[in-house]
C-alpha cells in the first residue's frame, strides 16, 4: 500500500528530527525520540495512532522501547533507565530508575542495547573510544549480573535480539560495516551482509 505520514516535526516549536520509532503492543501507539532543532536535547514522545495526538513522556531521554513487563527502557545521559508504563493510557507511572550506568550511546541518542520479549537485556558498555575496538556481547539478568554469550570479541555495534531470543544481529565495524548473526545454541557467527570496504 501507499505509506501515510502520521506526524511531522513542527519547526515553529523548535522541533528537530524524529528517530528510533517503536510500535507499542496492539498498534496502539508509536514511541519515538524527538530532538530539538539544535539536537542538543531530546525527549521520548508517544504518538496515539487512534487520535493522532502526541505526548511527551520523558524529557532528556532517547531510544525508548516497551518491555512486556510493563516498562519503558530508554537512554539518558549515557545510562539505561526504566519506568513503569501503561500502554493503554499511554502514560508513565512513577519515576524512572537506572538499570545500567554505562551504555554505549551515540551523539544521535542511539543506545547500543536490545531487549527480548521475555525481558532479557543485551548491551554494549560505554568507555570504548573507537568504533573498531573489540567488545563482548553479554547476557545481563534483571539483577545486573553479566554472563558471556560465547561470541568472540569483535567491534560490535547496534545489537538486536531475535524475537525468540536464540540469535542476535549486530554490526561489526572492521574494514566495512556489515551485519553478522550470532547463534547462541550453535555458537556460530555468520555474516549476513557484504558491504564494500571504505
Amino acid at each position: 500500500g501507499e505509506p501515510t505520514i502520521v506526524t511531522t516535526a513542527d519547526p515553529a516549536q523548535h522541533e528537530g528530527t524524529y528517530s528510533f520509532p517503536s510500535v507499542l503492543p496492539l498498534g496502539r501507539g508509536v514511541l519515538f525520540t524527538m530532538a530539538t532543532a539544535s539536537e542538543a536535547d531530546s525527549s521520548v514522545v508517544v504518538l496515539d495512532l487512534k487520535t493522532g495526538q502526541r505526548k511527551t513522556l520523558i524529557r532528556g531521554g532517547s531510544d525508548a522501547q516497551y518491555v512486556e513487563t510493563g516498562h519503558l527502557i530508554f537512554a539518558a545521559a549515557g545510562a539505561l533507565r526504566a519506568v513503569r508504563f501503561d500502554p493503554l493510557r499511554l502514560e508513565v507511572l512513577g519515576d524512572p530508575v537506572t538499570v545500567l550506568d554505562r551504555v554505549m550511546t551515540k551523539a544521535t541518542g542511539a543506545a547500543n542495547y536490545a531487549v527480548s520479549r521475555a525481558g532479557t537485556l543485551v548491551y554494549i558498555g560505554a568507555g570504548v573510544s573507537e568504533m573498531t575496538a573489540p567488545r563482548a556481547l553479554l547476557w545481563v539478568d534483571r539483577k545486573g549480573h553479566e554472563e558471556p554469550t560465547g561470541a568472540p570479541l569483535r567491534a560490535y555495534g547496534t545489537p538486536r535480539l531475535s524475537p525468540d531470543g536464540t540469535r542476535v544481529a549486530a554490526e561489526i565495524y572492521d574494514q566495512s560495516t556489515d551485519v553478522w548473526i550470532w547463534d547462541f545454541a550453535q555458537e556460530t557467527l555468520r555474516r549476513l551482509t557484504f558491504d564494500s570496504p571504505t
